[in-house]
């Protein structure tokens, strides 16, 4: 091989962190048919990521930073464009996709993590104690089957009823050691199937715990909405869409930012409200603006629809 292709080799890493990304972003229009993102887009991250990620004096100090520039870069890039409800999801997907591009994700323990039993037949053996949730016991029972590593566990469970009951009853269980021991013999992900089976309601908490322990605590804590970002992650080709809800204006906002940068309202920025008869006015204003390297702002786009396939 020739030493280029060798040296292009050498950062094979980043490009698999880039493709393992990308695939998550590309999947989540599963979610929402919002959740579009294409490959144009995730470049021009990626380049951002390149060109802004801290340099290094040698080669792997310098790819894990560029590393951890792209997934957070990704990251914030995505969270943009998602609702509120759907940013731990994609924080997990993250994180159990590097893990599992890892080789060290356990696909059969993640299953059931999303699953739990699907089984329709009722269980064999009854359950030990009234206090458990129906199919908290279901899904114990084929963890403790199906898993050999969760056989002591279930022993444990059906003699030590009291340990059991009082860590059920915590008002904070995944905040407190399993009992048996089980939180020091049992990985972290293990201890979430535990919970999953009896305590259901705070899976959400222990997700971000999850989360942060493996990847970080600002992989769950979305940075706030920052208009200097998105102009950052944007490009001439690259127009920023708001999808707004009622009473939303970011109209101010981005007058700031073009204030800031040079692009004064009504001088290099120029804005105008779509209505009947102004898709013409509209394109000259855009025509103008690409010839002129302006700022155009159109706003009320939705009163417009027509207009709007010829404006892409």
């Amino acid at each position: 091989l020739s030493s280029y292709v060798q040296l292009c080799l050498r950062y094979s890493p980043v490009a698999k962190r880039g493709a393992i990304l990308f695939f998550v972003l590309s999947s989540l229009s599963a979610i929402n048919n919002m959740y579009e993102y294409s490959l144009s887009s995730f470049l021009q991250v990626f380049q951002i990521s390149l060109a802004t990620s801290r340099q290094d004096l040698t080669l792997e100090g310098r790819l894990q930073s560029i590393i951890d520039s792209l997934t957070y870069d990704l990251y914030n890039y995505a969270c943009t464009g998602l609702f509120e409800k759907h940013k731990l999801m994609l924080s997990c997907q993250f994180t159990l996709s590097i893990i599992d591009g890892e080789k060290n994700l356990n696909h059969q323990h993640l299953e059931f993590f999303l699953k739990g039993n699907l089984s329709l037949e009722k269980p064999e053996k009854p359950k030990p104690y009234e206090w458990i949730p129906d199919q908290g016991w279901v899904d114990i029972l084929h963890l403790i089957t199906s898993n050999p590593e969760f056989a002591a566990l279930g022993e444990h469970f059906e003699k030590n009823e009291s340990s059991w009951r009082l860590w059920y009853d915590q008002e904070k269980p995944e905040e407190v050691p399993i009992p048996g021991g089980f939180t020091e013999k049992l990985t972290t992900f293990e201890q979430l199937l535990v919970l999953r089976c009896l305590r259901i309601d705070r899976i959400t908490i222990a997700l971000t715990r999850y989360v942060t322990e493996k990847i970080g605590e600002k992989y769950v804590t979305p940075a706030v909405l920052n208009y200097r970002s998105i102009h950052r992650q944007s490009s001439p080709l690259t127009p920023v869409v708001f999808i707004l809800s009622p009473g939303a204006d970011p109209a101010f906002d981005v007058f700031n930012l073009g204030e800031e940068l040079g692009f004064k309202p009504g001088g290099k920025l120029k804005y105008l409200a779509l209505g009947q008869g102004m898709g013409p006015k509209a394109q000259e204003v855009l025509e103008a603006g690409a010839a002129c390297g302006l700022w155009v702002m159109l706003q009320n786009c939705h009163l417009l629809p027509s207009w709007l396939k010829q404006l892409e």
